[in-house]
């Protein structure tokens, strides 16, 4: 089927149409060497076919109405053409190569993309990989490689930027929240106190994400800030954001290589026996029935390891836990203690029943909250920053009788 908006009127190359040759028609559609310029489609539409073919009829149309005949080097004649539908161009509708640039080591493969093609969704880049259309160094890859100077991505055919789907304007309420969020911030980076219930990246069905507003975090830098690490959507907490490419490359190798230092707070159903200890297991992502995928602790997962220990018990029974995950598997926090049998309140996908609709007297939502980070500093030294309890769990921590201790002010290293 073709665009009747887009049509540009009909072309012949051979062959007459109600008594006008090709070249006027190709003139008549003002369109030049059209079939260099324009891509062409056919339009098959056998209702529009056959009415045409009546009309022709009736209006002794030169052209024979003859059975189909394919000649080299012409258009297929079935006694009448084609409509032919012209397409304005597309950017890049050819196959680049991009060689990967000095500056640009040891970035993601899905980060690099984005930022070279940001109308282009992770959803379509993960097809577009399983497909083998993108590849490196002509082979299939995945999204998580990391990129070496000199390295040759292919790039496919991508639709136009004026395609994509593009987040809204931010409203002016979310800028100021988000602004009066920020915890720390130098010329190479950010730290700001992500909100529980905001998602990081957007995907389907996810309109309004944290992804979508870093514009409003630009200030004085070239360009809007880089993600270098994630949060699930219900949990709060410290998250880095780069300001600068060099300083995006150095962050992102910091969390891959384990030597940030993450700290969660968590408040549980149930209690541990030991003051302090270690979580491990080997997680997968498993069908939870209904078309949803969960992890779970498999033979052959990943690994997965998670320190705790015990800030504070209480008779309910609750258990205030410190929480340091040593790996980053998706949701590792959460099935790790649930599996323990001391699932995290209000975690509606892994906690049982009482955990997720817990005692009216605590607050609602995911009580795990990314309490502290400590990393490597792109100009040299480490960065401590620390972010408080949000609401829902500051109410729960006065239901149960504890103290919530003020975060400490954020502290740089050289």
């Amino acid at each position: 089927m073709g665009d009747h908006l887009r049509q540009r009127g009909w072309l012949v190359r051979n062959g007459r149409l109600g008594g006008v040759d090709g070249r006027s028609v190709e003139r008549w559609t003002g369109a030049p060497r059209l079939y260099d310029r324009w891509r062409l489609g056919c339009v098959h539409n056998l209702q529009h076919f056959l009415s045409r073919c009546r009309r022709a009829g009736r209006a002794r149309c030169r052209v024979p109405r003859r059975a189909l005949r394919l000649v080299v080097g012409r258009f297929v004649d079935f006694g009448i053409v084609f409509r032919i539908v012209a397409v304005p161009p597309t950017p890049h509708v050819s196959v680049q190569k991009i060689s990967v640039t000095a500056d640009e080591e040891g970035l993601r493969l899905d980060r690099w993309f984005r930022a070279k093609f940001p109308e282009v969704t992770h959803g379509r880049l993960e097809k577009l990989l399983r497909k083998g259309e993108v590849r490196v160094n002509g082979g299939r890859v995945r999204a998580s490689l990391r990129l070496e100077a000199g390295m040759l991505v292919r790039i496919p055919p991508l639709p136009a930027p004026e395609s994509a789907t593009r987040p809204g304007p931010v409203a002016r309420s979310d800028v100021m929240a988000l602004r009066g969020r920020i915890l720390y911030r130098d010329d190479v980076l950010i730290a700001i106190d992500k909100p529980a219930g905001l998602a990081v990246q957007g995907g389907s069905g996810t309109p309004r994400h944290l992804d979508g507003m870093l514009d409003t975090l630009q200030f004085d830098a070239p360009d809007r800030p880089r993600l270098v690490h994630r949060l699930d959507r219900d949990t709060s907490g410290v998250l880095i954001l780069a300001r600068t490419r060099a300083a995006a490359t150095v962050l992102t190798v910091a969390f891959a290589d384990r030597d940030a230092q993450k700290n969660y707070w968590a408040l549980v159903h149930g209690s541990p026996e030991l003051d302090e200890g270690r979580l491990d297991s080997s997680l997968s992502k498993v069908s939870s029935g209904g078309g949803r995928e969960q992890m779970a602790s498999v033979p052959g997962g990943k690994p997965a390891t998670t320190l705790y220990q015990v800030m504070a018990r209480s008779r309910a029974p609750f258990t205030w836990l410190e929480l340091t995950p040593l790996t980053g598997r998706t949701h590792q926090i959460r099935v790790q203690t649930a599996e323990a049998d001391f699932p995290i309140v209000g975690d509606p996908r892994y906690g049982r029943r009482e955990t997720s609709s817990p005692n009216p007297t605590l607050g609602r939502g995911l009580h795990l909250h990314a309490r502290e980070l400590t990393i490597p500093h792109p100009e040299g030294g480490t960065l401590r920053v620390a972010a408080q309890l949000p609401a829902h769990m500051v109410q729960s921590w006065r239901a149960i009788g504890w103290d919530e201790p003020s975060p400490p002010p954020p502290q740089r290293k050289v």
